[in-house]
């Protein structure tokens, strides 16, 4: 086994490989917050005042507008940051693993759910992952060899990271804790802390862009932190997708509970780098999930702002794996790794549409099918904004972004009006409920109009379209 590790062509191989798992998830609908990204580039009188602090994301999907819009080519930007953030990391954690162990961390972030979803989304992550791995690539560089080009690499890493999310800074706390537990790393603090400091001089308009748009914290954020953890450990293992039924209960507690005991050995195989993945874990959790004890900071919804941790995660993974002495009980273990996580990694390309973020795809061809020029289609928008990607014609015209339970008073007249609610309920949601048993409310039928059918679009996140025709009494 460690022979084919060490071939010259083994990483590209699985760059390869994850390159092409990634493309095929790109195939998936859009969903809300990818639509999100997808207006604020092409048309900013749908999507209306946006208040991100990030923007990497939109200016990436901008040149692609009129050009290639279907999901998977506006994604593929995003899956070239995702090979590149896994190669970086690789090649960064050899400098505290060897060759072989590396080979096993990139096979892991090939095939990983969390990271082939995350990082091929429409959104800020795959330049999170790719700012993050830079950095972390430059700053052990520059532990080794204090050189200008090494700075330079990270003060670069550190500003990508932060400009596309602010958790990044989690992670540039384990650096200074690693530099100073690490005695090359304190030959440099000052270095990295003058380089810190152009960062911050660099950061000064997104900063000033944050204090002038005022966010606040996003209100569906719920306090939970117990829940939290173990979305948190779910989530580095599994990804994002949670099924129905015994089996795979089974394979949650097959994966979890090996991963668990290869990561906790990782962590007790005193190398020289496992303080550094040490803290890359368990920091950025502890600083994310205690806050949530009091403001609503952090949830199971929210691991994603973790992203950048999970690398750190399967290097003592892969760490656990290599202290296992015995080589054939190591390939078989391995072997068995692969397969659990390939396994939790399927439904996300054959039954997307039962688990999903929501067939955002489907309710825009019924719509386009059913619906009369003269018609109204009233939406919140998180339901409204993924059905306006999948339209992008004259009919996007006919919506008016509202919740139906807030219909407009200057609702323009109309023979007839679609309600368009969705069913907006997370994977906790969806495990306690009968499969698709649960639908979104139908709102009450506005003044002077009857309800004529209503139509669910079926998944974890249901769509109903409800019909309502003027009533001439």
């Amino acid at each position: 086994m460690g022979r084919v590790f060490e071939k010259s062509w083994f990483l590209p191989a699985v760059l390869v490989v994850a390159g092409l798992l990634r493309v095929a998830a790109g195939f998936r609908p859009l969903w809300y917050d990818e639509a999100v990204t997808y207006w604020q580039a092409a048309d900013a009188t749908v999507m209306g005042p946006a208040k991100n602090f990030s923007v990497l994301h939109v200016w990436t999907v901008f040149p692609l507008i009129g050009r290639f819009e279907e999901p998977w080519m506006l994604r593929l930007p995003f899956i070239l940051m995702s090979l590149a953030s896994i190669l970086l990391f690789v090649l960064a954690a050899r400098h505290f693993m060897d060759r072989n162990t590396a080979s096993i961390l990139a096979l892991l972030l090939a095939v990983s759910p969390f990271h082939v979803y995350y990082s091929s989304e429409l959104r800020m992550y795959a330049y999170v992952l790719l700012g993050t791995s830079l950095a972390l690539y430059g700053l052990l560089r520059a532990a080794e060899r204090d050189a200008w080009g090494n700075w330079l690499l990270y003060f670069a890493g550190v500003w990508i990271g932060l400009a596309a999310h602010l958790y990044t800074a989690f992670l540039i706390i384990v650096h200074g804790m690693y530099l100073s537990t690490h005695p090359a790393g304190r030959k440099i603090l000052k270095r990295w802390l003058a380089t810190l400091g152009l960062v911050m001089v660099a950061m000064t308009p997104n900063i000033l862009y944050a204090v002038a748009i005022k966010p606040e914290l996003i209100p569906w954020v719920e306090g939970r932190p117990g829940v939290a953890l173990l979305g948190t450990v779910y989530s580095f293992v599994m990804g994002l997708v949670f099924l129905q039924g015994w089996s795979w209960l089974v394979l949650v507690a097959a994966t979890v509970g090996l991963f668990g005991v290869l990561f906790l050995r990782g962590i007790l195989t005193r190398d020289r780098g496992w303080l550094l993945r040490f803290f890359g874990v368990v920091v950025p959790s502890t600083l994310a999930i205690l806050p949530s004890f009091w403001v609503r900071s952090y949830n199971e919804q929210t691991t994603r702002y973790l992203l950048f941790s999970q690398p750190f995660f399967l290097a003592s993974v892969a760490v656990g794996l290599m202290s296992i002495h015995r080589s054939r009980l190591r390939a078989c273990i391995l072997a068995g790794a692969m397969l659990l996580l390939v396994s939790a990694l399927l439904p996300l390309y054959s039954q997307w549409r039962e688990v999903g973020m929501g067939n955002y795809d489907i309710a825009a061809a019924r719509l386009r099918t059913q619906a009369q020029p003269g018609d109204i289609i009233l939406s919140g928008r998180k339901a409204g904004l993924p059905i306006a990607y999948y339209l992008r014609d004259e009919m996007v015209r006919q919506m008016i972004f509202a919740r139906p339970s807030e219909i407009p008073a200057n609702l323009p007249p109309a023979d007839r009006i679609w309600f368009v609610s969705l069913g907006d309920r997370s994977m906790l949601d969806f495990v306690g409920t009968r499969k698709n048993g649960l639908t979104a409310d139908r709102p009450s039928a506005p003044p002077g109009y009857r309800l004529v059918s209503t139509e669910t679009v079926l998944g974890r996140k249901p769509l109903t379209l409800a019909l309502y025709e003027r009533w001439w009494d």
